[in-house]
Formats: structure tokens, sequence, C-alpha cells
């Protein structure tokens, strides 16, 4: 004994300490000690192994894969234990015996298992078994852009190209979502018509990577917006007046009723001008000025969107201007 302590080493190896006030006094505590016998090897019994936990990684497998199982048991003597594993796929043996499977040429949808039992050499453990299933892994959308990324001036198309891939080898094709201001459309291809949008609207497609089974997680496009729509001269030139002037009124029109619209010559022969807000274009040309001129119109938004509409204008003698009268 020592600093009051008696120490009692049951037959399982486990030790017990009991206080003592004087060594047999009254005043020690009573230890009941059927609670340790009960865990003592002294009985003779040997206990089987217990199998506290089974689990396959990956619990999702997809063919190709290695299931392996990993087990978790203990011996309530401590002895050591050696363990089984008993395989089958879709309830057919499978030989070998060991704790990992291979799961080469397995079908998609088979049911794999593994039955697990421990020994200590004396008692088995009762068989624990734990199942999966063999999946078709997800394809994978590696990535997609939008053409043009950022702004689409209305009638023209927006283009999208998606890349993927799937681990199981199947072809991949591509599911498309089209939205414009938050709502869905009818479109479902990879390219989105632009025509009968307005200046604002914002255009989102969102893609999916299809295997034929499974789908990836969508990707989602940063918003395209519809941006101005080019002016359009909708008029056109005429002939020369008896006068012998070329007046020409150029109208236009803006797909978004912009209404701020200036107008210039882009080319065109000396003397001739137009009203930079009416359109209004006039020129006499000279006696000297006969043959063939080249005219180009430009229309110009706000936004500083422009069209241009080019002509020719033939001056023949006949066309020029009568002479001054003589006083």
């Amino acid at each position: 004994m020592r600093n009051g302590v008696r120490s009692i080493r049951g037959l399982s190896g486990l030790l017990l300490a009991v206080a003592c006030a004087a060594c047999g006094g009254n005043d020690a505590p009573q230890i009941e000690l059927t609670s340790m016998a009960a865990e003592s090897h002294g009985s003779g019994e040997n206990r089987a192994p217990v199998i506290r936990e089974l689990r396959l990684d990956p619990d999702q497998p997809a063919p190709g894969a290695h299931v392996v199982a990993h087990v978790m048991v203990r011996d309530p003597e401590g002895d050591p234990v050696q363990i089984g594993y008993r395989w089958t796929i879709d309830g057919e043996p499978v030989p070998g015996g060991a704790a990992e499977i291979d799961l080469r040429d397995v079908p998609m949808g088979a049911s794999v298992e593994v039955s697990v039992s421990a020994t200590d050499g004396e008692a088995t453990s009762e068989e624990v078994s734990a199942e999966v299933v063999v999946i078709d892994r997800l394809p994978v959308l590696q990535g997609m852009g939008v053409t043009p990324p950022e702004t689409v001036p209305p009638g023209e198309v927006v283009v999208v190209a998606a890349q993927g891939s799937d681990p199981d080898g199947d072809q991949v094709t591509f599911d498309y979502e089209w939205t414009v201001n938050g709502e869905p459309t009818e479109d479902v291809g990879n390219t989105f018509e632009t025509g009968s949008l307005r200046h604002g609207d914002e255009i989102v497609v969102r893609v999916w990577a299809n295997d034929g089974a499974n789908r990836s997680l969508p990707l989602v496009s940063a918003p395209v917006q519809v941006g101005s729509a080019h002016p359009e001269i909708v008029s056109s030139p005429p002939g020369f007046r008896d006068d012998g002037v070329f007046r020409y009124a150029v109208k236009a029109k803006d797909p978004d009723g912009d209404r701020m619209l200036r107008y210039r010559l882009g080319e065109g022969p000396e003397g001739m001008t137009i009203d930079e807000i009416l359109g209004d274009l006039a020129w006499r040309p000279s006696d000297a000025q006969t043959g063939v001129h080249p005219v180009s119109i430009v229309v110009r938004d706000s936004t500083g969107l422009e069209t241009t509409q080019s002509f020719e204008v033939t001056v023949n003698r006949a066309d020029a201007p009568p002479p001054a009268a003589a006083e």
C-alpha cells in the first residue's frame, strides 16, 4: 500500500484502485468487484470480436472504380483478429476475399455487396454487410463562351459555344435555356435571334452538359445587353429637277425611336450641301461638273451608330443649268 491507495489487478488486465483511509478501517469505501469480474477473462469464456463499423468507399462508385471496405472491429479480450470479406455483384459471388474490389467491366446499375466477419482464432463475429450501386457519373461542363459577350445590336444573333466531357466516356450534348429580362423563352439551341428585342433588354443563357442519362450542373452567362440599333435611311435619291438643281430630302428612322438623328455628307461633288438636322440635300452643278459624281450620305444616332447610303449622280450637258438671260 502506498499513500493510502490499494491496487487490485483483475484477470482482464484492468487496474482497479481502491482508496483506503487506514487499511481496513471502518471508514474505507466498499468496492463491488462483481462488475470487474464480468469484464475479466477469469471465466475462461472467449468472446467473439465485434464489428463496430463497415463502410464502402466510394459510396457511389462508377464503372471501373475500386471499392474499398473499411472495417472497425474490437475484440473484448484484446486478441488479434482476422477479417474475412465476401463480395457479390448482383448476387453472384466474386472470388478473392480481399478488402477491395475492381469494378472493371461492371455495368451501371449493378449492385455491389460485401459481407464481413471477424475472428480471433476461436470465436467468429456475426456477419455484417454493406451495399452500393454502380452509378453513371455526371458529365462535366468545362466552360462556355458567348458572342458577342456584352452588347448586341437588335437583329444580330447571339451565339454560345460550350465545352464538356463525360468521365464514363459517354457522348456529351448540351442543353440551353435562354431568358430575356429574367423571363424564359422558347429558344433551346445555341443561337438566339434578337430581332424582336429593344434597346436595354438583357439576355442570359444557361447551359448544361448531357450524357443522355444525366445532366451536369449548369453554367450561367453574364447578361448580354441589347444595344442601340443602327438608324436606317428609308428614302431613295431622285433625279434632277427641271431647274437643273439636284434636291434630295433624305429620310431616316431609328429602330430605337431615337429622334436625335444627324446627317452629313461622306462624299460628294463640290458645292453639294446637306442640312445636318433636316437631311435636305441640294446641289446645282456648274458647267464644268459634267460626268459621274459619287455621293454618300451618313446618318448618325445619339449613341454614335451610323448608317451610310451611297449612290451616283450623273450630270449630262443637257442637265446643266440654263445660261442667265442677257439684260
